[in-house]
């Protein structure tokens, strides 16, 4: 993406206080953007930490969204993301999910790790 910040692996996180919309989401290792299911538009999106609260009150901001009803888990590594970059939104056909891992944690859960990128 062209928003480098955003090039990076994010967590999954299933903790009560972490879903949106009924789903999982993935935050970055720096904890500044997060990646959310928008039920309204039925697309993962990509957004800044700090908007969660307007985020579970019903809005929508984001900086990137998946192609519409694609699993951000699919094995064939979801591309085709749009990115709300220069003000204006642009579709970046190699753009999206490079990797999916997953982690051990402390628990006995398995942590899914996803890795974003642009191949542009």
């Amino acid at each position: 993406f062209k928003r480098a910040a955003v090039n990076t692996r994010y967590r999954e996180c299933r903790d009560a206080g972490s879903f949106i919309n009924s789903r999982e989401t993935y935050v970055s290792a720096d904890r500044v953007h997060f990646i959310y299911w928008c039920k309204r538009e039925s697309r993962w999106k990509c957004s800044s930490t700090s908007h969660t609260q307007r985020i579970r009150a019903g809005r929508s901001p984001s900086y990137l969204g998946a192609p519409k009803g694609a699993d951000v888990l699919s094995p064939a590594l979801i591309k085709g993301w749009h990115e709300w970059h220069a003000k204006k939104w642009s579709f970046r056909l190699s753009a999206g999910v490079y990797a999916i891992s997953t982690l051990k944690a402390t628990q006995p859960e398995v942590w899914e790790e996803l890795e974003v990128d642009d191949f542009d």
